[in-house]
């Protein structure tokens, strides 16, 4: 299973490196110890490595997408953090009891934390046990301690990835999608410890040679496992935000059976592997080293009770609660028109009378007196003698007319 964001590159490259090694060293691990290339503690490093690549690509895309969101804000001029008038807090705010589901979440956190470090634990305490259960006495049996290995390391990565979806959950009262992958796992390592008991039991009973002993249900008591993880998967995806609505009704009614099918077959496996005795062994006398076993007793206990307290948080964000009355969101108040004032009608303004133009008078003639005419008659005479030309003569008695 690759993972792949459509917002970052990076964050793609990452994630699709680190779902690589885990494969390849998941891969490698179920091996037989004759066609391995790669000895367990490499492998065990590589899926390791894988996971916290993994979680690292998915930070980074997270980390992105918060900065798209405040870049969009910014660009609407809404600042960071601000309140917008038109939403309210209390409306998006989940109808659930929040104090139960912070309970419950802290201690599933816990819980899911030690059985993480029981399961590393355990990891360590096989390189210096070997388990003496095996089918012909030689290694590569059912009971071999190099499955007990496989299914310690990564149930304890599965269950680290489940303590980090608790503090998610916990911190943002909405089911984290880790828990998606953690069940996930789950599911895969038992599905595979199911087929391999299949493979070398089938669904018959199993004598041991040691003390005639027979032991049965070997393959349905993984199977279980892998169906209350399964349940587990689908309760987490149900109590989502967008599914709650719908799907809430089967974790509502349904949360306590994974519960029941752990405990069923973690029941089963205190008989069947002996570990009542090995702990009254070792709480009787002094100086016995632990086991693998009782440390993957341990494990599966604080797993089972960590499944609980999860599925009860699953519960609580999906049951329907009388909320507190919210208060109607602010909306600002829409501009009202300004009230209807009828028009003032004003008396009708008399138009003034044109201006009548009046043309100036002509000017009165000037009276001719009796030297002009004295005058006038010279300048005939002298016309008449030649002695002032037409022009002239004109010319002086316009002067004298003007």
């Amino acid at each position: 299973m690759l993972i792949w964001y459509q917002n970052s590159i990076l964050a793609s490259i990452i994630s699709m490196t680190g779902c690589g090694g885990v494969i390849a060293g998941i891969t490698e691990l179920f091996k037989d110890a004759s066609n391995r290339e790669l000895s367990i503690g490499t492998c065990i490093g590589l899926i390791v490595v894988g996971v916290l690549l993994v979680i690292w690509g998915k930070l980074i895309s997270a980390n992105k997408e918060r900065k798209q969101q405040e870049k969009k804000q910014a660009a609407a001029g809404v600042p960071a953090g601000s309140y917008t008038p038109a939403q309210s807090p209390q409306a998006d705010a989940p109808a659930v009891n929040v104090q139960p589901v912070k309970v419950s979440l802290s201690i599933a956190t816990f819980c899911y934390l030690l059985a993480t470090v029981f399961s590393f634990w355990g990891f360590y305490l096989y390189d210096q046990w070997q388990r003496a259960y095996s089918m012909d006495g030689a290694s590569g049996g059912p009971w071999d301690p190099d499955r007990l290995a496989v299914l310690l390391i990564l149930a304890g990565v599965c269950c680290l990835l489940n303590t980090f979806a608790c503090g998610t959950t916990n911190k943002r009262q909405n089911v984290s999608g880790l828990f998606v992958a953690g069940f996930l796992g789950l599911i895969a390592v038992h599905a595979m410890d199911t087929a391999t008991m299949y493979q070398h039991f089938g669904f018959s009973s199993h004598t041991l040679s040691g003390d005639g002993s027979t032991i049965h249900a070997m393959t349905t008591m993984p199977l279980l496992r892998v169906i209350a993880f399964l349940l587990m998967l689908l309760f987490a995806v149900f109590a989502m935000k967008g599914n709650k609505e719908r799907l809430g009704g089967f974790v509502r009614w349904l949360w306590l059976l994974p519960t029941l099918l752990l405990a069923l077959a973690f029941s089963k496996h205190l008989v069947d592997g002996g570990i009542l005795d090995m702990l009254s062994v070792f709480l009787s006398k002094r100086n016995v080293q632990l086991r693998p076993e009782l440390m993957d007793a341990l494990a599966h206990t604080f797993l089972i009770l960590g499944v609980f307290f999860s599925s009860f948080a699953f519960r609580s964000f999906c049951k329907k609660t009388a909320a507190a009355p919210v208060q109607p969101a602010y909306v600002p108040a829409a501009p009202q028109p300004a009230p209807y004032t009828p028009p003032v009608y004003e008396a009708p303004v008399q138009p003034r009378p044109a201006p009548q133009y009046t043309a100036p008078a002509a000017p009165a003639p000037r009276p001719v007196s009796q030297d002009v005419d004295k005058q006038l008659l010279a300048y005939k005479n002298l016309l008449d003698c030649g002695i002032l030309t037409q022009e002239e003569y004109d010319q002086k008695v316009s002067e004298l007319t003007r």
